[in-house]
């Protein structure tokens, strides 16, 4: 067993044999015993996550996530009394929180079955955990590795999700957020909203939320003080035909799970975003067989890009990666290849490239309201102006730094030849004079 406290320790404890009641006048056996703890996360971030999956051959996997983004993988069998609870690895980076300079808080963590599935994109004989964080991704984490291997756009109703539970032998995964909602939905995850439902299960807080061992009904919790309305506990039947049954349609209607995740995209399949992204796709293709030659080229949807296209396509869209980000959709593109033909991908196609964007975008676009925010974590009151050393500083030394090369390029790219970032930010600026002078956001009218 392993619990873990508000001080960001996780704590192990041996179970020496079945739990017995001691009979009248009798001294209870000690039932567990203590091995230890170990401070894995920070005291100002609380563990959000904490679960075993046993595995083959014996062996038992023990993970903990932080609300700062950290992973940690226990060595349980080697842990001791004497030795106390080890550490068999940590990642700050998987989850993009942050530990790793991001933004996303973790809100919940489950080990996903392992289930060697041909058709599933995440190869599932290895022990992976799926992270659900407040920016309503999910993520499936390799445990072996502690690196991330697929990220999908989960569930929006109600609020990021803060328990997962699979059932159904893995092919479906119960959730619940805290406020309300209590929904269900199809594994493995693709980000396809007809594979998932949601139904509001209390009026207010979901304390918790569990599953019968056969999935066939789940267990919520109702939160509140005794006698608030909210406060009861509800049983649900699970009738995972039905949610099976809208994504086969949806299929038959629409096409694979990537067609339809264009649904998402403003406008729809048939909106002027998704025309300007196939148009986006195609100059792509040209680009790559050479923008000057005068061979003649082929540039079609259903044709292909190289990967090296890929992170201009996103920023052409408007989402603009990280390094890391861009790291993940590139292993999340091998590990599928590698479940499906053993080759690493070379390139992509269109539908493919827009399942990325949608799942890896954002929820909610970049605004003033975080570059407020950006400019605050530099010391400035709101309105206030921060010196361009600063700025620069933080450019140049935090997160995924720019060199001074890469900024002047920057200030070239929108001042013309010869400008540098000296040209383009001024001694002073404010966050409103970053976004609307540098960035190009339009004034908000009084």
């Amino acid at each position: 067993a392993a619990v873990a406290d508000s001080g960001g320790c996780v704590s192990l404890f041996r179970l020496h044999g079945p739990i017995v009641e001691a009979a009248e006048g009798e001294e209870a056996h000690r039932a567990f015993e203590f091995l230890g703890k170990h401070r894995a996360h920070s005291q100002s971030a609380p563990v959000c996550g904490l679960a075993f999956q046993a595995g083959p051959e014996g062996t038992l996997e023990l993970v903990s996530c932080g609300e700062e983004g950290r992973l940690c993988r226990f060595d349980v069998f080697g842990s001791s009394v004497e030795g106390g609870v080890k550490l068999l690895d940590v990642s700050d980076v998987a989850l993009g929180g942050a530990a790793a300079g991001g933004g996303a808080v973790p809100t919940s963590l489950t080990f996903l079955p392992r289930i060697v599935d041909n058709h599933s994109r995440v190869q599932q004989g290895r022990a992976t955990v799926l992270v659900a964080d407040d920016a309503f991704k999910l993520r499936t984490i390799d445990v072996a590795t502690l690196t991330c291997v697929r990220t999908v756009l989960g569930p929006t109703f109600g609020g990021p999700l803060s328990v997962m539970v699979p059932v159904n032998g893995g092919a479906h995964l119960a959730y619940a957020t805290p406020d309300k909602v209590v929904g269900l939905a199809a594994l493995p995850l693709d980000g396809d909203p007809a594979r998932a439902m949601g139904l509001i299960a209390h009026p207010g807080e979901v304390a918790s939320t569990t599953a019968a061992f056969d999935g066939s009904t789940i267990f919520t919790v109702g939160g509140g003080a005794a006698g608030d309305a909210g406060n009861v506990v509800n049983v649900w039947a699970v009738n995972a035909a039905v949610l099976d049954a809208n994504a086969s349609a949806a299929a038959g209607e629409y096409g694979s799970s990537d067609a339809r995740l264009a649904a998402l995209i403003e406008g729809g399949a048939e909106g002027e975003f998704y025309r300007e992204a196939r148009d986006y796709f195609m100059y792509s293709q040209l680009r790559a067989q050479g923008e000057d030659s005068t061979a003649a080229r082929t540039a079609h949807a259903d044709g292909r890009v190289p990967l090296e296209e890929l992170p201009l396509l996103m920023r052409a869209l408007g989402h603009y990666p990280s390094e890391r980000e861009l790291e993940d959709m590139f292993r999340e593109l091998a590990v599928e290849a590698a479940g499906v033909t053993m080759v690493a991908p070379t390139s992509v196609g269109f539908d493919r490239f827009i399942a990325l964007f949608v799942n890896h975008r954002p929820v909610f676009g970049v605004g003033k309201d975080q570059i407020e925010e950006a400019f605050e974590a530099l010391g400035a009151e709101l309105g206030d102006a921060v010196p361009r050393d600063a700025l620069l500083q933080a450019l140049t030394g935090s997160g995924e730094p720019m060199s001074a090369e890469e900024l002047n390029a920057a200030a070239a790219a929108l001042l013309g030849p010869g400008a540098t970032i000296h040209d383009l930010i001024p001694a002073e600026i404010t966050a409103k004079g970053f976004a609307e002078d540098v960035l190009g956001f339009l004034p908000v009218e009084a």
